[in-house]
């Protein structure tokens, strides 16, 4: 599938966690945000549109009432939420944005936060962007590993990324496996990337 556009401001949303946000069609009810918001968001446009509390009141609802979600504790703007079947905890902006948190003993502390590196096995991106995919597959073969500044700097996206500075060594990794599954406007890769908790949600993590 072509990577998405942005509900808010009609860029390309690179599915990264903690940067983007999926709203499905089946939380929309009566009363709640507007059918036509329904989509893919970065996280960033969702904080600064009107629908991000709408959207974060339908996510409350789902988890909560449908999936049987416990509610933690509330800490600034955010509500954490525990999962009875295995522990796991995920913090819910009053904006909207979701965020998985990771166990505390993933946490690293950089200069600009705190946070938990994600590493895919595998990263498919497909953009109908000959020019950029080529001088990306040919990044990977010569240095093992691409930059994704060269998409976020390509796309437009830096405006649109929370906290842009702890991407700033995110990368995609060379796989020889992956290469078969390469096209003109299709790249398949390993990914390595940081992802940002804010500070009222790290001593939630555990």
């Amino acid at each position: 599938m072509i990577a998405p556009r942005c509900l808010g401001c009609g860029r390309v949303v690179v599915s990264l966690f903690g940067q983007i946000e999926r709203l499905d069609s089946y939380l929309l009810e009566p009363g709640g945000p507007p059918a036509e918001t329904a989509g893919h968001w970065h996280s960033q446009c969702l904080v600064a549109s009107p629908v991000g509390g709408a959207w974060a009141a339908a996510r409350m609802r789902n988890l909560v009432d449908v999936r049987g979600y416990g509610v933690v504790e509330r800490t600034g703007s955010w509500c954490v939420l525990e999962d009875p079947r295995d522990g796991a905890r995920m913090g819910l902006s009053d904006q909207g944005p979701l965020l998985v948190l990771p166990p505390a003993t993933a946490l690293a502390h950089r200069a600009w936060g705190s946070g938990y590196r994600e590493r895919k096995a595998e990263y498919n991106l497909h953009l109908p962007m000959p020019d950029l995919i080529a001088a990306m597959q040919a990044a990977l073969v010569r240095d093992g590993a691409c930059p994704m500044a060269m998409v976020f700097d390509r796309l437009e996206l830096w405006s649109c990324l929370q906290h842009p500075e702890a991407l700033a060594d995110a990368r995609f990794v060379y796989d020889e496996e992956l290469r078969e599954e390469w096209g003109a406007e299709w790249l398949c890769a390993g990914a390595e990337y940081d992802v940002v908790v804010p500070p009222e949600l790290l001593r939630r993590c555990r």
